[in-house]
């Protein structure tokens, strides 16, 4: 996993698309900084794709929560820089595209099934909760990972410990088939 701060230096007048970071552990690699800057937002590019699946709402539902915790999953098993070079964010940036699409087509699909099964005075008391859904799961992924913060040493942290919450998310599948 990458440890340093990615340096990127900015010259007067240069353009924000001539930037580029140095990948640390390749030789002179570089990748346009806007490039870098993608894994973020590859996850919201996604949520725009996903909200176009029209598979039915059950199976959505279902094949979302499988993509989910699938990439986050595998985001847990991402080799580091050093050891496949380029190809290491390319593979985070397409676990997050996986995850944003899934993203939207689980809220998408939850949102419509609470209104469909809810009763007619009730529909947007009970489709708001489907939103609180996706803060909770925030909520929960970060308290997930507090006890590794907290009990392992950095060292430890860096190199194993922050892959262990990711490979969590297989729990998710077998409680949310339950």
């Amino acid at each position: 996993m990458f440890q340093g701060p990615i340096e990127a230096p900015v010259r007067a007048g240069q353009k924000l698309g001539d930037l580029v970071v140095t990948i640390p552990g390749t030789e002179g690699a570089r990748l346009p900084l806007l490039a870098a800057s993608d894994v973020p937002r590859a996850g919201v590019v996604g949520r725009l794709q996903g909200a176009a699946m029209r598979l039915g709402r059950k199976a959505i539902l279902a094949l979302t929560i499988i993509l989910m915790a699938g990439a986050t999953f595998c985001i847990g098993l991402l080799p580091s820089v050093e050891t496949i070079g380029v190809l290491a964010p390319i593979l985070l940036t397409l676990c997050r595209v996986i995850q944003g699409l899934s993203a939207a087509g689980e809220q998408a699909s939850a949102i419509s099934m609470s209104l469909e099964h809810s009763p007619d005075d009730r529909r947007a008391y009970t489709a708001s909760w489907t939103l609180q859904g996706t803060q909770f799961g925030t909520l929960l992924a970060t308290l997930v990972f507090i006890p590794f913060v907290s009990l392992l040493d950095d060292g430890a942290l860096h190199s194993w410990g922050w892959r262990i919450p990711f490979w969590l998310s297989a729990v998710v599948v077998v409680v949310a088939y339950l």
